[in-house]
């Protein structure tokens, strides 16, 4: 017998809030049973209409869409382990978190549970982050139990990481990913605390190395010499100015460079809201952006010229393109953007390697070096931590060093 799995609004009971529940509903041998969802999510016919809009804006219903879809995929992967065996009693227990043996729940199904959920929702870019992750630690465990991740495992896999050539970077943004799947199967109950392995090393856990700080940005001199650069084709043209509109619009990152649209500018600023952090915060204000003479020259020189307000501002995305189309082209055209500014660096004689991100690190540096506090960096970044941006900052030239060396002297004198 066939069993499904869908979703659905409880309209047999209006909440005294208007809205109504949605329940996980299983559908097997001619029996159908429904679910209350853990987080209890209720909502309005209009809302529930809305969900599966393509350009859904709201962000409180966004979290809602992409939990009840986790929800219904979480429910889909427990009815396809249990195949032929299958019965709602089984089902209940799973999923509901009773009498689970943990020592049988696998690493690697509540990854690929998760890639499958984030495959649903376009969320390309983590799902290539946990796939790649993945597969690099079923390499080294084929077969890894959630109960057999230690921290003595973790250190294990660490060194052999280190072992077959890998930085400690990409150590750190494999075991992130793990990470996440650790916290969901903790969340779920199927690990408890005292079996999760990450924390803080004096407390017998595992902590995740951070990779070295290169120092990534430009001097002035640098930047001067780049700004005015003879481009010989409109490509590596193109390139240079996208990399610049970045360092001129608070270090707007690509994708977001990208992804604007003329309905953003508004009188001489930008309002936008980060793609990175759209769907984890739930009340992001949006970010401003002063549009300086050199940004809206930019601007003009290669924007669209159909300025209707749901438009592109730059012609990378078209409205037409797939969330998969999209992805593709963010990543060919930030591979494009990085190959022209490398070449222009090495015509410069600028010694350090030159990216899209560069631009983000440069334009945070100066201002941290000429007094802005990090609280203003940080906001305009648009990131959620303080701790975020001293990590991102880079230190301060050697010159001030000595400046403030030399002044200290002076103080003695």
């Amino acid at each position: 017998m066939k069993v499904t799995v869908s979703l659905l609004i409880n309209n047999r009971y209006l909440k005294k809030d208007n809205t109504y529940a949605v329940k996980l509903a299983v559908y097997f041998d001619d029996k159908c049973k429904r679910y209350t969802l853990p987080n209890k999510v209720s909502m309005t016919k209009e809302e529930w209409d809305k969900l599966n809009q393509k350009w859904l804006r709201n962000n409180d219903l966004i979290q809602k869409r992409d939990y009840i879809t986790e929800e219904k995929s979480r429910a889909f992967h427990i009815v396809k382990e249990l195949g032929d065996n299958f019965s709602f009693e089984q089902f209940e227990a799973i999923y509901k978190g009773k009498h689970i043996n943990n020592n049988q729940v696998q690493l690697y199904r509540l990854y690929q549970e998760i890639i499958d959920y984030l495959s649903i929702g376009h969320r390309l870019g983590m799902l290539n982050c946990h796939k790649t992750a993945m597969k690099s630690i079923q390499s080294f465990a084929p077969k890894l139990k959630l109960t057999e991740i230690t921290p003595m495992f973790l250190k294990n896999y660490e060194q052999w990481m280190l072992d077959s050539g890998n930085s400690i970077t990409t150590v750190g943004f494999y075991l992130r990913s793990l990470r996440v799947i650790m916290n969901i199967a903790r969340n779920r109950k199927l690990i408890t605390d005292e079996m999760y392995p990450f924390g803080s090393g004096y407390k017998g856990k595992y902590e995740i190395p951070r990779g070295h700080n290169i120092k990534k940005a430009l001097s002035t001199d640098e930047l001067k010499s780049i700004i005015n650069a003879k481009c010989h084709t409109k490509e590596a043209e193109f390139s240079r100015d996208i990399w610049l509109f970045s360092l001129y619009c608070n270090g707007m990152n690509m994708d977001d460079i990208f992804s604007l649209k003329y309905e953003d500018i508004q009188d001489d600023y930008i309002l936008y809201r980060r793609g990175k952090t759209l769907r984890t915060i739930k009340e992001q204000n949006p970010l401003e952006v002063y549009l300086s003479k050199p940004a809206l020259s930019i601007i003009k020189k290669w924007g669209n010229r159909d300025k209707s307000r749901k438009n592109y501002i730059f012609s990378i995305y078209n409205l037409s393109m797939t969330p998969e189309e999209r992805h593709r082209k963010k990543y060919l055209t930030i591979r494009q953007i990085n190959g022209y500014m490398q070449r222009l660096a090495k015509n410069l004689n600028i010694h350090s390697k030159i990216s899209t991100i560069v631009a983000r690190h440069t334009w945070a540096t100066m201002l941290k070096n000429n007094g802005v506090s990090v609280e203003e960096i940080s906001e305009s970044l648009g990131h959620v931590n303080l701790i975020t941006t001293q990590r991102y900052l880079d230190s301060f030239p050697k010159e001030y060093h000595k400046k403030n060396a030399d002044k200290l002297l002076d103080l003695l004198k």
